[in-house]
């Protein structure tokens, strides 16, 4: 994903279905987050931004495919020209997360 870099400058959103499937406690949650490698589109160079949404216990279930439309302004990205990374984030308790449909629209 991040050779080469992915320009979603000109997108308004964020798709992804997930599903988990584990027993979920409350204080569960899913985090996602984007890296963009800035305008020199080089890791670490000193212009890099991230941002993360996180999802709490009470908006996931258990083996059931959940749709996230997330809109892209959410993550707070200084850029979206060099989107390079993608991560999935839970606490200790969620350790299989089955991930499929991801893409960016407007």
């Amino acid at each position: 994903f991040k050779n080469p870099t992915v320009n979603v400058s000109q997108m308004t959103h964020f798709h992804v279905d997930i599903q988990i499937q584990e027993p979920i406690d409350a204080g569960d949650f899913i985090s996602i987050e984007l890296g963009d490698f800035g305008a020199n589109a080089v890791f670490g160079g000193g212009d890099d931004s991230s941002g993360r949404v996180t999802f709490s216990s009470a908006l996931l279930t258990r083996n059931s495919w959940i749709s996230l439309d997330i809109p892209l302004a959410q993550f707070g990205l200084a850029n979206r020209n060099n989107l390079a990374q993608i991560f999935f984030i839970s606490d200790a308790t969620i350790s299989t997360l089955l991930v499929d449909n991801m893409y960016f629209y407007k």
